[in-house]
């Protein structure tokens, strides 16, 4: 499942602005957990519930689930990071402690309760400007050519399955900003967020 919103934000909502505010991308934002049916108190959460209350994301919700975590990354030429590799959104806590546990004799990691992933997905790009590169690829299925390929387009939202394989490309030029956020039916361990 995948849905690419262009010009997500108006042009003239203040939202767009305070998003696009230098001060707020100082440093990326840290996990964060937001409960179903939590007011905003922030820019970040208020660009949450912009996100998944749009008519044409609202569909993909379920009935029920716990909230919204939701986070930042920024990739910058120069900076300490230009790309994010291969990996899939799960609770990274949960699967750390699996892992540990994998050295116990008899235990398998390969148990359907050993990783568990969030029910959607989405990623918004905050950048002002078009960074050289910077995609998103999304892989389908085991092979390594069925790939999508999205472009880190201003003001573009987009809506995939977040517990698949997944990567941002390597810059070569300019600020990458995304914020990102996961939808889980259960929330995640507060490990998580305790940064």
């Amino acid at each position: 499942m995948l849905l690419v919103i262009d010009n997500f934000l108006k042009e003239d909502d203040i939202l767009l602005e305070d998003i696009r505010n230098d001060d707020l991308w100082d440093s990326p934002l840290t996990f964060k957990f937001m409960d179903k049916n939590i007011k905003s108190l922030n820019t970040w959460q208020d660009l949450v519930h912009r996100i998944w209350d749009h008519p044409c994301v609202k569909n993909f919700l379920p009935d029920e689930y716990a909230g919204t975590e939701y986070w930042s990354n920024i990739l910058s030429i120069p900076g300490p990071k230009q790309d994010l590799p291969w990996h899939f959104d799960k609770d990274e806590h949960l699967n750390t402690e699996f892992i540990e546990n994998e050295k116990t004799p008899g235990y398998s990691l390969s148990t359907p309760e050993g990783i568990v992933t969030p029910y959607i997905g989405s990623v918004y790009y905050a950048h002002k400007a078009l960074p050289t590169e910077g995609y998103l690829e999304i892989r389908r299925g085991q092979s390594d050519t069925a790939i999508e390929r999205i472009q880190p387009v201003p003001n573009r939202l987009v809506i995939f399955d977040s517990g698949t394989l997944h990567r941002v490309t390597h810059i070569t030029s300019g600020v990458r900003r995304c914020f990102a956020t996961n939808i889980w039916i259960d929330k995640p361990r507060d490990e998580n967020f305790l940064t």
